[in-house]
């Protein structure tokens, strides 16, 4: 239990770090509104790309094969650890699409919309995606043609946010399963992380409490399966 929990140690911290950010915004009362997206959009959206579909399985991919190469394994075990975040992280959305079809939270840029158009948000997510899809387009001639394609594509619910849940999901597996001290690793992971949850902030598509309940829903659901690989030998060394 004590190898448990030290094995964990830095995953408690990686989670601390992520937290700063969303915490942050929430204590300061932030919030979104379409003036407040400024001329660095276009570079939020480039980071916020790489999670979004199709780009988010191949970022995906190419973490697992990081990983995977930094243990030094081949083989069997590779594939094995290999598939096993792809399990982890892949699990993990499909608990964060049934939480957001329960809570049914409504994004910034909805209630943008839908308060200017005189719209109540429940009859904007009450029609089918293709609707709300068809819905967007027609309001957003105002906005940056890369932003309205963006909204248009995304226009399900807020809470919890699926970026942040994939981010903080592969941070938290890294530093469970990879040695200490891996720090060329882990800091360019970390600020990659940290810039993709800003980027919801900023397209209007996340409230700071849906990256809150992501980054904590990723560290809980990264932690049996980084424990599961220790103990299969699949890390370098077992929990005894």
């Amino acid at each position: 239990m004590m190898m448990m929990v030290k094995k964990s140690a830095p995953a408690l911290l990686v989670l601390l770090v992520l937290l700063v950010l969303p915490l942050a915004l929430q204590v300061s009362g932030w919030r979104w509104s379409p003036a407040s997206l400024g001329g660095d959009g276009p570079y939020w959206f480039v980071i916020t790309q790489s999670v979004s579909q199709p780009w988010g399985i191949l970022s995906a991919a190419l973490l697992g094969g990081v990983v995977v190469r930094l243990l030094a394994l081949r083989g069997r075990a590779a594939l094995r650890l290999f598939l096993l975040l792809m399990l982890c992280v892949g699990s993990a959305q499909g608990v964060n699409a049934g939480i957001k079809r329960w809570i049914q939270a409504p994004r910034p840029y909805v209630l943008s919309l839908t308060a200017a158009a005189g719209v109540a948000p429940a009859d904007f997510y009450a029609r089918s995606a293709a609707a709300r899809h068809d819905w967007v387009r027609r309001h957003v001639a105002s906005q940056p043609a890369w932003l309205g394609d963006h909204w248009a594509r995304e226009t399900g619910f807020a809470f919890p946010s699926g970026h942040g849940l994939f981010v903080a999901t592969w941070v938290a597996l890294a530093a469970i399963v990879l040695p200490r001290r891996r720090y060329a690793v882990m800091v360019p992971l970390l600020a990659w992380a940290a810039a993709v949850m800003y980027s919801r902030f900023a397209l209007g598509m996340h409230w700071p409490r849906d990256l809150l309940a992501a980054v904590l829903l990723g560290w809980l659901w990264a932690l049996p399966f980084g424990w599961y690989i220790h103990r299969r030998g699949l890390s370098g060394g077992q929990i005894g």
